[in-house]
């Protein structure tokens, strides 16, 4: 299985790093910028508002590449129907005005114009077969780790279908260890009296002791069966989760999304993959890139160069859900993601006279700067006991977000 990260790096990374061959480290910077129009965008066979988003390549100074907004985007098919599409704020791409789907025994084309006049067109394109999907969830072991690893099969009726992608979005939920009902508060006002200044709790102010994860895969996964004798797909192993992942403690789900395309495409991206190095967590600054990597548009007005690659892809998408309890009874959950170390901290009055004692400076300091949150309380005479531990173990939307997705059940 080959998995790389889909980024579209600026076409002087591709140069400067065909040459450069040691590890030492590096500080990227600018020079001999070229600017490019970047597409992405797979248009498929489900009923839905396409998407195309579009932007510019960017430098090293720069933290993001900025969308494109004032183009005029359309898709052509054969029979001169026009596809149009409007720039959406909200999704910082552009969708189709109307929902549609692409069909079979019939081509389309890309067609962009930018608001300098620059014109680009796709080449034709068909909607490749349609393959059945079936995701199965099983134990094993794998690299000397045990989990839960999820299988495709593919089986399309014509075996026509020969190369696939597919992503994945995975959710899991996220239980606060060492959540409590509380949380700290230090309150300093003027004039600094025992009723204006002073360390203290209440009721936390949001929920957030349960949270669900979602993340889209952000490597790309190429199979294909062209070196069989049928076309049918079986146990293409897309995602596995070690049983020792935090992510899986609860309950977890892979969504799959499987993208049926041509030889063409599938080129496009094993070539990619080559450029870009092969696992998920390998640093796409390769020093094997060679140069620009020509997509299926081109500048019609200019030669001027264009990244990226307008697919077209029969679409289907499975996802299951398994809870940690069902999947290994009886078994102990993993640990979670970091240390959790509960620090025992008496509290006090802290607009007293300098020096303030040591333990009540640390409490000050953790819950001014929420670098721990409140477990629990111990009330004592006259000061109480803080029970402060690192906030992602107190409270989930640290890292995570309180909002039930609308896909979850329990």
């Amino acid at each position: 299985m080959n998995k790389i990260k889909i980024t579209y790096k600026l076409y002087f990374l591709f140069t400067i790093f065909s040459f450069w061959g040691c590890t030492e480290e590096f500080i990227p910077s600018t020079e001999n910028f070229e600017d490019f129009l970047v597409v992405e965008t797979t248009i498929t066979d489900e009923f839905k508002f396409q998407k195309i988003k579009l932007t510019n390549t960017y430098t090293f100074e720069d933290s993001l590449a900025q969308p494109v907004t004032n183009a005029n985007i359309f898709i052509k098919d054969n029979f001169n129907q026009e596809y149009l599409f409007q720039y959406k704020e909200q999704d910082t791409a552009y969708l189709s005005i109307e929902k549609f789907k692409v069909e079979p025994n019939k081509t389309y084309q890309l067609h962009i114009e930018t608001a300098s006049g620059e014109k680009y067109e796709s080449s034709q394109e068909t909607l490749p077969p349609v393959s059945n999907l079936e995701v199965q969830l099983s134990k094993e072991n794998i690299d000397d780790k045990f989990g839960a690893s999820f299988k495709v099969n593919s089986t399309n009726p014509i075996n026509e279908a020969i190369y696939y992608r597919y992503e994945y979005q995975e959710a899991y939920k996220v239980i606060a260890p060492y959540w409590g009902p509380n949380e700290a508060i230090y309150v300093r006002e003027s004039p600094f009296t025992t009723n204006y200044c002073y360390i203290s709790y209440q009721p936390r102010q949001e929920d957030d002791k349960v949270c669900y994860t979602v993340k889209d895969s952000k490597e790309i996964i190429l199979a294909t069966t062209s070196n069989q004798s049928e076309s049918n797909l079986s146990d293409f192993l897309i995602k596995f989760v070690p049983q020792s992942s935090w992510r899986s403690a609860h309950r977890y789900a892979l969504n799959v999304k499987q993208h049926v395309i041509n030889y063409d495409t599938y080129n496009y991206y094993r070539t990619l993959k080559k450029i870009s190095g092969s696992g998920e967590n390998e640093n796409t600054l390769s020093p094997n890139q060679p140069g620009f990597l020509q997509g299926n548009i081109k500048s019609t007005t200019s030669d001027k160069k264009i990244l990226g690659y307008f697919e077209i892809a029969s679409y289907s998408s499975e996802r299951i859900f398994f809870n940690y309890d069902d999947l290994y009874p009886n078994e102990p959950k993993p640990e979670y993601y970091i240390d959790c170390n509960v620090e025992e901290i008496v509290s006090g009055y802290p607009c007293g006279t300098p020096p303030l004692p040591e333990n009540l400076e640390r409490l000050m300091s953790l819950i001014s700067f929420g670098n721990k949150s409140l477990f629990k309380i111990k009330q004592g005479d006259p000061w109480d006991t803080y029970f402060m531990v690192e906030t992602p173990c107190s409270k989930c939307t640290s890292i995570s977000s309180n909002e039930i997705p609308d896909f979850w059940y329990e």
